[in-house]
């Protein structure tokens, strides 16, 4: 086992230079800066690419292909010189660039003329032609960003390889650190010239260092509602949960007000200072004010925190809600919920979880309408996403490094979601699977479903509260849900080492599409038995604490009795049933 993990290892690590190296390769031929107008010999000759490379001759046969098609054009004989131009106006509406659109049209009648025999029929060669064009010109914008999407590649690919444990975090570093300085080099601006746009490096493949710390504690399910008012607003209060975390002591809620006539208030949350008017005693006299943790707030709900910390654990609370009135006992021992939480070992890869994970963002932004992202109807329409068009890319490295069984089924499935999903060019070579996962079956269904203008969901509040197990080092509470302004959000709070945030805008927790590699992949089955996946609609936090909403999709109507929720890491996984009591 040892030799072969190093093997992998040894695999991962050249595989990842290799592909450092392909794109270094790429960025000198087909970024549109100062040298895209150039000959593609003199581009070549700028790269000064050093190494050797699996595609490297079958690409420098291409550029030499280009340049025999110059030759030809210069003869101005046969469908050169007759549809030259308008192919050039197809391809320059394609790609909007004048001098790419050049390349690939001549790049399109070399690959006609070396291509064999052709079709004596004139109408079937200029429409192979076109075709050749179309096809030219998707690569064109799927490569053609190195500082975008192309550059990403490379770091995607090595945080993924780091995720899954085929390669040590350091060596990923570096691997990135010289590719960025090669990618520099390479762009370094001519004397006399304007050096390139800045752009900000990679971040680091390595996570912020774990630190010890205090797991999510224990929680409670309240389902209580209170009524609230100040000099601008009245309403009620839903108190979905208590949880004692070590970020402090938490209501998890959810305010439903309306204005009172008079003066607009100051403050841009108006229901901020009507929640931090509140304050509590417990049952040794402690009293405590609250201050509101922010995660966006609104429809997406609220978090109180009491002030200070407790030096014991309350029974209860008498919590004061309005100034001047009784207060209001709040049980903190009720018995336990009727919820149950069982724990098992992973049932996928660590490749398989990554595109599972991929799986169900793609399945939270729903198909892409017509005309719109990416494929044949929407050539126009420019980059694709990350997850389109580095699917393959992502699958090849992963199989590379024996993260991922190339028997496995989960490529195929992914190409045929893709399919139905209307996300093209993601670069997976398996054939379309001809079955899917019924949680994917059953959102794909929703789509269909969802055509006909089904009613939303009506507005409420469920109680419910869970602690799951340890998830890969993050420990997971959920804390309650509600229905607002037609969509489901589900209250949590995880805690331990891999949740700290690290304030960059690709750190684990972010709503990124790096998100997926450490985030464990979180399915809802209802009561009905439909299936619904989740994304991050807020968040807030520190050290290792996280507070989180997560928004359900579809919503759940408040017909469901009980949900059922899976929790898949990449070593474990956990299921919550969780029954449902609507307010």
């Amino acid at each position: 086992m040892a030799d072969t993990e190093n093997m992998n290892r040894e695999r991962a690590e050249a595989h990842l230079r290799l592909l450092a190296e392909e794109e270094l390769r790429r960025a000198a031929i087909l970024v549109p800066d100062g040298t895209a107008g150039r000959p593609p010999e003199e581009a070549m000759r700028r790269a000064n690419v050093t190494g050797t490379l699996a595609g490297g001759a079958a690409l420098l046969d291409a550029v030499m292909a280009s340049g025999a098609a110059r030759s030809a054009g210069r003869a101005g004989t046969g469908l050169y010189s007759v549809h030259y131009r308008a192919l050039v106006r197809l391809a320059a509406f394609l790609v909007r660039d004048t001098r790419a659109a050049e390349h690939v049209v001549q790049d399109a009648f070399a690959a006609l003329r070396h291509g064999g025999p052709q079709p004596g029929d004139t109408d079937a060669a200029l429409a192979n032609l076109r075709q050749a064009v179309v096809n030219q010109s998707r690569l064109v914008l799927r490569h053609r960003s190195v500082p975008g999407l192309r550059r990403h590649l490379v770091a995607r690919v090595a945080r993924v390889l780091a995720a899954v444990g085929a390669l040590d975090d350091e060596v990923a570093d570096q691997i990135l650190e010289d590719f960025e300085l090669a990618l520099a080099a390479r762009r370094a601006p001519a004397p006399g010239q304007a050096g390139p746009a800045s752009w900000t490096q990679s971040p680091p493949v390595r996570p912020p260092p774990a630190r010890p710390g205090a797991r999510s504690g224990r929680v409670a399910r309240l389902g209580q509602v209170i009524p609230v008012r100040d000099a601008h607003m009245a309403g009620e209060v839903y108190l979905l949960s208590y949880a004692r975390t070590a970020s402090g002591p938490q209501f998890s809620l959810l305010t439903r007000t309306s204005r009172v006539p008079g003066p607009a208030p100051a403050h841009p949350w108006p229901e901020i200072p009507l929640l931090e008017q509140f304050t509590a005693t417990d049952d040794r006299g402690t009293r405590y004010r609250m201050r509101v943790r922010d995660l966006g707030g609104g429809a997406n709900g609220w978090t109180l925190m009491l002030d200070p910390d407790p030096p014991h654990e309350p029974r209860w609370l008498d919590l004061t809600t309005i100034p001047g009135e009784p207060a209001v006992r709040i049980d903190l021992t009720r018995p336990p919920d009727s919820a149950t939480v069982t724990t098992g070992g992973a049932t996928a890869s660590a490749g398989e979880h990554l595109l599972h994970a991929v799986a169900a963002r793609l399945l939270a932004a729903g198909p892409i309408p017509a005309g719109t992202g990416s494929g044949p109807a929407a050539s126009e329409s420019g980059p694709l996403s990350a997850e389109e068009a580095m699917l393959g890319d992502v699958i090849a490295a992963l199989q590379t490094a024996g993260a991922l069984s190339r028997l496995s089924p989960v490529p195929g499935q992914l190409a045929a979601l893709c399919a139905r999903l209307n996300a093209h060019d993601h670069g997976i070579t398996e054939p379309l699977a001809g079955d899917l996962p019924e949680p994917w079956l059953s959102m794909l269904a929703h789509y269909q479903r969802r055509k006909t203008r089904a009613a939303p969901a009506g507005d409420g509040c469920a109680a419910a509260a869970a602690v799951l197990a340890d998830l890969d080092g993050i420990t997971l509470a959920i804390l309650g849900l509600h229905n607002c302004q037609g969509r489901t959000v589900m209250h949590m709070h995880a805690s331990g080492p891999m949740c700290q945030l690290s304030g960059h805008p690709d750190d684990p927790w972010s709503d990124h599409p790096d998100e997926l590699y450490r985030w464990p992949v979180m399915w809802i089955r209802d009561s009905g038995g439909r299936w619904h996946t989740t994304r991050i609609r807020g968040r807030s936090g520190m050290n290792d604490q996280v507070g989180l909403r997560l928004e359900v999709i579809p919503p759940l109507s408040r017909a469901t009795a009980w949900i059922e929720m899976l929790a898949a890491g990449h070593s474990a996984q956990a299921r919550a049933t969780l029954p449902l009591r609507w307010q």
